[in-house]
């Protein structure tokens, strides 16, 4: 969720915001878990949240950090699944299920917008992938691809100019 929510969601209890011992390994606190869904499942911590989410944003030193980092992986996460039907959807995919859309808690996962209603990563990340004409591209092998979701509207001739902003090579897909 988002900092702001998760600010909304313990707003009688503004020091259990963050735990200052928190490590790389992390699951916070019981706050935090308590906010994660069913208490006896897998997913009942952020522990095996946080350290990818630390390796590919560094570690976090404060809840609005974190929350916004988190916001981040959700992005991604949504987007590529999004992105990963869209490409294909005319050739072998059958559709998308998404779990869940919103949740009828304050909860830290898997919506697209949360208890509040307030869309964070996972609703941009989805928009983003399902806008009527996307470009993108697969880091597994390089391919940019356009995606017309227009329907009957069809494109000729379109063109994209993809910059690397690494310090890679300039190229150019059809």
């Amino acid at each position: 969720m988002t900092f702001s929510s998760w600010n909304r969601t313990l707003r009688n209890n503004a020091d259990k915001l963050w735990n200052s011992s928190n490590n790389v390994n992390s699951s916070l606190d019981s706050w935090w878990s308590a906010h994660m869904g069913n208490a006896l499942g897998r997913f009942s911590s952020l522990q095996y949240f946080t350290p990818p989410q630390n390796a590919r944003y560094g570690v976090s030193t404060n809840a609005k950090e974190f929350c916004s980092r988190s916001q981040a992986a959700n992005y991604e996460a949504m987007r590529a699944m999004f992105e990963g039907y869209s490409v294909n959807k005319h050739k072998n995919a059958t559709g998308v299920i998404q779990w869940m859309m919103n949740n009828a808690y304050p909860e830290h996962l898997w919506h697209t917008y949360d208890y509040f209603l307030v869309g964070g990563g996972g609703y941009f990340g989805t928009k983003r992938a399902c806008e009527a004409l996307h470009v993108m591209m697969n880091p597994n092998n390089g391919r940019v691809s356009i995606i017309n979701s227009r329907f009957f509207n069809v494109l000729e001739d379109v063109q994209v100019t993809v910059e690397a902003l690494w310090g890679g090579q300039e190229g150019s897909g059809r």
